[in-house]
């Protein structure tokens, strides 16, 4: 076809450059086609969105208490990779589900997580048990800004937990803000974190059991847009 082209199209630049426009464009085209109907299982922060929502709506339906531990080590039967091709947004902009009731933001620096070292000792010790910190703060309009880092040995089911644990404080601010009575400041926003940390500690291992039963791979994820983390020297800890 490149003989054919190039009898056809000579030496002439403006000639050339159409020829390679057009081809760009069918090529870039049947890439994203193809995507449409190729379902990929890596989770990156979109699928991860999606399949994690679809999570809170199947495991409310099946308890009365949001809160109460995870009843049964049985997956849950998840969005499939297949599944998401259908609503997955390739060119045009993503919007979150959550974006309308708080702002987030993986990678975070320590300085946004904790102003003084007071309250990073605090954080420290609230987390002590995870590979991850997490802190959420008042913002304008009643919007919220969660920052979530990793730990630097942090593996990929400490990134799962600490993914799950951000999107489901993201999911109760986004119910309260909805019910239009709830006023989100630093101390309500603070017994939330606590409140969705035990949930998320008893949610983590039945949660990447759904992953693998739905088909998604949970070895890999990419989710950290900016791999900016954290370590403690155990030796200066504060």
């Amino acid at each position: 076809m490149g003989i054919v082209l190039s009898t056809v199209l000579g030496a002439s630049t403006p000639n050339i450059l159409a020829a390679f426009t057009v081809l760009a464009a069918l090529h870039l085209y049947s890439n994203y086609r193809s995507l449409l109907y190729v379902g990929l299982p890596t989770l990156n922060h979109q699928r991860a969105e999606l399949v994690v929502m679809d999570y809170f709506h199947k495991v409310q339906d099946t308890i009365s208490d949001p809160f109460a531990p995870a009843a049964s080590a049985e997956p849950v039967h998840l969005l499939r990779p297949n599944d998401l091709t259908r609503v997955e947004v390739f060119v045009r902009p993503y919007v979150s589900p959550f974006c309308s009731s708080s702002a987030f933001r993986i990678g975070s620096k320590l300085p946004e997580l904790a102003q003084n070292v007071g309250e990073l000792r605090t954080l420290l010790s609230i987390f002590k048990h995870e590979q991850y910190l997490l802190q959420v703060r008042p913002g304008q309009f009643n919007k919220p800004h969660i920052s979530l880092v990793f730990q630097r040995e942090a593996q990929t089911k400490d990134l799962i937990a600490g993914y799950l644990h951000a999107a489901r404080l993201r999911f109760e601010i986004g119910r309260g803000t909805s019910a239009g009575a709830m006023r989100w400041d630093a101390q309500t926003l603070h017994v939330e974190l606590l409140r969705t940390l035990e949930w998320t500690r008893s949610h983590t291992a039945p949660f990447i059991a759904s992953l693998s039963a739905s088909g998604w791979n949970t070895e890999n994820v990419f989710l950290e847009a900016t791999k900016r983390r954290f370590h403690v020297n155990e030796n200066c800890a504060p």
